[in-house]
């Protein structure tokens, strides 16, 4: 009889073992933070670096102050990353990850593609891996690495358009040499009132001018007074045309 108790005992503490197994697994290891539509906000790592997310941008942080991996699920965040060369800090994202080796960066991830521009320090890009080979780009200040799921291509800003891109961190947008397009699809980012162009062949003319991220009536407004063109609202959207 007591071999019988013993078996049962036992078998009840494997369980309990095999449940806590379990628990432990599907806890999540990560936190999830989040902004709104034109939200911005500062993150404090355990391990004494920052991330600022940029608008309607998701990122996972570890709750283990020695996990240094961070998933940005979409949207955009510049990291200024406290290296250790014995556990380097990674941020993951849909195409592939950002390794640090000491230095500040900026991702934006788009439904397509992803772009990682490097502002100081050095940094290593690994694309997603096809057919066992991952494809590793390693970069120098004011490299800009875009990748898709299917490609990894490099190229070189200055430090001014760099500086330009990232004006966001103040709550600005600045355009020097924009195309209307590109402008409308930046406030668009940063705003639940959506602007539309109405007349495609406006959609290359060049816009300058720095702007609050939420000054979509004062661009409205500039588009008519210095270009010449209608801001007409309709319903929930202002659309620019001739």
């Amino acid at each position: 009889m007591r071999w019988r108790l013993s078996i049962v005992a036992a078998s009840i503490t494997a369980v309990v073992i095999a449940g806590a197994i379990a628990v432990y697994w599907n806890t999540p290891r990560y936190q999830t933070y989040a902004t709104a539509v034109g939200g911005r906000e500062t993150l404090m790592l355990g391990d004494g670096s920052e991330v600022e997310l940029n608008t309607n941008t998701v990122v996972r942080v570890p709750k283990d102050v020695g996990d240094r991996q961070i998933i940005l699920d979409k949207g955009e965040a510049y990291f200024r990353i406290k290296h250790d060369a014995r556990n380097l800090f990674v941020v993951e994202t849909g195409t592939g990850r950002v390794v640090d080796l000491g230095t500040e960066f900026v991702v934006r991830q788009s439904p397509n593609d992803v772009q990682v521009a490097l502002i100081k320090g050095s940094a290593r890009y690994d694309g997603a891996a096809s057919r066992g080979i991952r494809r590793s780009v390693l970069l120098a200040p004011g490299d800009v690495v875009l990748a898709t799921a299917d490609s990894v291509s490099l190229a070189k800003k200055s430090t001014s358009d760099l500086q330009t891109a990232l004006g966001w961190r103040q709550g600005k947008l600045i355009f020097r040499h924009a195309t209307l397009a590109d402008a409308v699809a930046e406030f668009n980012r940063y705003n639940d009132e959506k602007i539309t162009i109405g007349d495609p062949s406006i959609s290359r003319i060049e816009i300058r001018g720095t702007f609050r991220t939420a000054d979509v009536a004062l661009f409205a407004a500039m588009t008519k007074q210095a270009l010449g063109l209608q801001a007409l609202r309709r319903g929930d959207e202002i659309v620019i045309t001739r």
